[in-house]
C-alpha cells in the first residue's frame, strides 16, 4: 500500500484540490480515497483501466460528493437577509465566471492544437510541465536557440489565433 500511495498520492491530491479548492479538505479526501482502496482492493478490474485511472475515478467521485455535501449544508444553513442585515458580495466566483473560464480554456486548447507539433511540444514542456529552455533542449536533443525559436513562433501563432477568437492577450 505504501508503494501505491507514494506513486499516486500527488496525482490524487492535485485532482482533488482542483475540485474542492481547500488544502485541508483535499488532504482528508485523499486519505479517504486510499482507505477506500485498502478496503476495496479486490474490486479493481484491470480490464476496466489502469490503477491510476481507478484511483482518480474514486478521488473525483469523493471530491464531488464532498463539494455537493458542503453546498447542501450551506444552502440549508443560509438565512434570508432581513432589513437590518447587509448583503455582502460572495467571495465565491460567480457562475458566469466559471463558464467564462471554461470557455477560455477551451479556446486556448483549440489554439494550442492548431500549432505544428514541434511548437506545441516545446510550449507544453515549458508552460504545462515546468521545464526550463535548457532542460527542453537537453530532453529533445536540439539546440537551445531552436527551443527558444519554436516557443517564440508558437506563442506568436497562438496570439494571432486568440485575437481572431476575441481572446486577445
Amino acid at each position: 500500500m505504501e508503494v501505491l500511495y507514494q506513486r499516486y498520492y500527488r496525482y490524487v491530491y492535485v485532482l482533488v484540490y482542483r475540485i474542492v479548492r481547500d488544502n485541508v479538505m483535499a488532504d482528508d479526501i485523499v486519505q479517504e480515497v486510499f482507505l477506500a482502496v485498502w478496503h476495496k482492493a479486490a474490486s479493481y478490474r484491470e480490464w476496466r483501466g489502469s490503477v491510476r485511472t481507478w484511483l482518480l475515478t474514486i478521488a473525483r467521485h469523493r471530491a464531488i460528493d464532498c463539494v455537493r455535501a458542503a453546498m447542501s449544508r450551506n444552502y440549508q444553513c443560509m438565512s434570508l437577509p432581513g432589513r437590518e442585515e447587509q448583503d455582502f458580495p460572495s467571495k465565491e466566483p460567480e457562475l458566469w465566471e466559471g463558464a467564462w473560464q471554461q470557455e477560455r480554456d477551451a479556446t486556448l486548447h483549440y489554439a494550442l492544437a492548431q500549432l505544428p507539433m514541434k511548437q506545441r511540444e516545446v510550449i507544453g514542456l515549458r508552460y504545462f510541465d515546468g521545464f526550463t529552455d535548457v532542460e527542453i533542449a537537453d530532453c529533445l536533443h536540439v539546440p537551445l536557440g531552436t527551443v527558444k525559436g519554436r516557443i517564440r513562433l508558437g506563442l506568436q501563432k497562438m496570439r494571432q489565433l486568440l485575437d481572431r477568437c476575441g481572446l486577445g492577450l
